[in-house]
């Protein structure tokens, strides 16, 4: 019983302020354990849900199936992810889904996310709409929204440059705002698009600017319809005063979309960075023709790596090599145009490089450049660097539209992340899940250990295991390993009684000793296990009634070779562990 409690206790501190939400009910569904995400986002303290139960929270939709879940938990002691609708204490609905497994007390134990199906429809809402606006603003022409009555819902920035419009011309009838647009038919066009839903046209309708210009502008009108009804017209200006290069515009902003929107759809179904990389590269390279250029990603969460994409269709592998070196060098000194882009988040076009004093020539031929910063939720997070042999040979519209490519590669990268973290956090539940089996059905045999640190070792990079027997203070010895080589067995056969005094009495407790970071300075047994290239150590307790019996040992060959949750499931595993004892082994 005391044994059960201190375990109890142990997996409650862990998982307390775990990252995610963590749920443990008895048999009888009362709760017997909420941490604090959970209590906070459900609202209760946690002396009030500890008397409640999980089933009087649970909304009718989700009742049957928790129930089956919880059902095939007593029946298989695992349950696949589940999603269900909670009543929060302020009379709101949660959406969690939800994973568990059936712990050895009977207990069944949960883990999972907040869906907030609201936030994300939201975000995605968002997310159009601010498309929908980054597109009509892309386009060189201007872009008037009508609503049945004539009056004027949205504009683009065509509309705000060029005739100097204001949120002030927002729901004011556009007929008599502008009388003189009836004197060429304008009236009767948009009564035949909104009667008839057909499109209409009128060529060389002239008109004045606020600041007294002469305009010439084609006219065309579109019905804008929603499901079977008429929800207004969308009028395209096209000003013509200056036919030849506003056509040049239209034509290249045209085309630039298509190939844009081209190389948006082709890496939305990607799921690792370096996928999308190559695939926005090649794009830019034979959808928008450019000769030249790279795409920086910073990845400082990740131990400050960074990935660096260079392409050229006019560079051997030399040049390419050289290039990369020099940027990387760069990049690493804070000199250069892009880092200074990188750290301001503000796209550039230098149309001579020449002029510009803080350039640092990465091609001894180039003569302009475009840099475009990726920004993941307004922080700028990489670059898109795109170079020319001609002097002025990018405009606006290249800014433009690279920009919108970034747009999109931000929020796919940022996709991808998130889907890497999902495909991780699920990888740990089942390791938890696969060990916690070995661990049920394994026979008392010789073996038994190294066929659980098989196990673990199979989910996690660059790690060592071992179990070591601790009899006493001092009487230890190792009695399973995996991938743990003879030099290192020896270390610990090998270490000093005052060594093994130390890291036993920090332990003895039932807590993990963890050391993210062996170095160079480190004494003792962190001294010798540095000398054989060990970077991390990672100690729990396997706990026999209340008494120390040994532990499980994780050696990284890098420096924070495991995550929190890795270290949190490495616990409940040593929990388990404890329980078949040392004795016999």
């Amino acid at each position: 019983m005391k044994d059960a409690l201190h375990q109890q206790t142990n997996l409650e501190d862990t998982f307390r302020n775990f990252s995610s939400i963590v749920i443990i009910i008895k048999d009888n569904y009362n709760f017997n354990y909420v941490n604090h995400i959970a209590t906070n986002i459900l609202g209760y303290k946690e002396k009030e849900i500890l008397h409640m139960s999980f089933i009087e929270l649970l909304t009718p939709d989700s009742l049957e199936l928790c129930i089956d879940n919880i059902r095939s938990l007593r029946e298989s002691s695992f349950c696949q992810p589940f999603i269900v609708h909670i009543l929060k204490k302020n009379g709101g609905i949660l959406s969690l889904e939800l994973a568990g497994i059936k712990l050895k007390d009977g207990r069944f134990f949960f883990t999972g996310r907040n869906l907030s199906l609201e936030r994300i429809r939201k975000e995605k809402l968002e997310y159009l709409e601010a498309l929908n606006k980054h597109i009509l603003n892309s386009i060189e022409e201007g872009i008037v929204v009508l609503d049945p009555q004539g009056n004027i819902e949205r504009y683009n920035d065509f509309m705000e440059k060029n005739f100097h419009w204001s949120k002030k011309i927002i729901g004011k009838n556009a007929f008599r705002l502008f009388p003189t647009m009836k004197k060429y038919g304008l009236l009767e066009s948009f009564v035949n698009i909104i009667d008839k839903g057909v499109s209409e046209k009128r060529d060389h309708v002239t008109g004045t600017t606020n600041d007294g210009k002469q305009v010439v502008l084609n006219i065309r009108g579109y019905p804008l319809k929603r499901n079977k009804g008429m929800r207004g017209v969308v009028v395209v200006v096209e000003d013509i005063t200056h036919s030849d290069e506003i056509s040049k515009q239209i034509k290249k902003a045209t085309d630039m979309r298509e190939k844009v929107h081209r190389i948006i759809e082709s890496i939305i179904p990607l799921n690792t960075i370096s996928e999308i990389l190559n695939k926005v590269s090649a794009g830019l390279q034979q959808e928008l023709l450019y000769e030249r250029g790279a795409i920086f990603l910073s990845q400082e969460q990740r131990h400050g790596s960074s990935l660096l994409k260079l392409f050229s269709s006019i560079n051997t592998e030399k040049d390419m090599e050289q290039a990369r070196s020099k940027i990387e060098k760069n990049m690493k000194t804070g000199k250069g145009l892009i880092k200074d882009i990188f750290k301001t988040g503000k796209s550039r076009i230098v149309k001579n490089i020449n002029r510009e004093r803080s350039f640092l020539r990465i091609f001894r031929d180039t003569k302009s450049e475009m840099i475009v910063p990726i920004r993941i939720r307004t922080e700028p997070a990489g670059i898109i660097a795109i170079d020319s042999r001609q002097p002025d040979f990018f405009d606006e519209t290249d800014l433009r539209f690279t920009e919108m490519l970034a747009n999109s590669l931000a929020i796919t990268i940022e996709k991808t992340r998130f889907f890497e973290e999902l495909l991780t956090k699920a990888h740990y539940l089942s390791t938890l899940y696969e060990t916690s089996q070995i661990l049920r059905h394994i026979e008392e045999e010789k073996g038994k250990f190294t066929n659980i640190l098989k196990q673990i070792s199979q989910n996690l990079d660059s790690c060592i295991s071992l179990v070591m027997r601790i009899n006493g203070n001092s009487n230890t010895k190792i009695v399973a390993y995996w991938k743990a080589p003879a030099e290192i067995r020896k270390v610990f056969a090998n270490v000093s009684n005052n060594a093994k005094e130390k890291f036993i009495s920090e332990i003895r407790t039932g807590n993990p000793l963890i050391a993210d970071s062996i170095q160079k300075k480190h004494t003792g047994l962190m001294r010798k296990l540095y000398n054989h290239k060990i970077k991390g150590l990672y100690i729990f307790p396997l706990m026999s009634k209340l008494t120390l019996s040994g532990c499980l040992i994780i050696l990284g060959l890098k420096p924070s070779a495991l995550y929190k949750e890795q270290i949190s499931f490495l616990t409940a595993i040593a929990h388990q562990m404890s329980a078949f004892g040392l004795n016999q082994t």
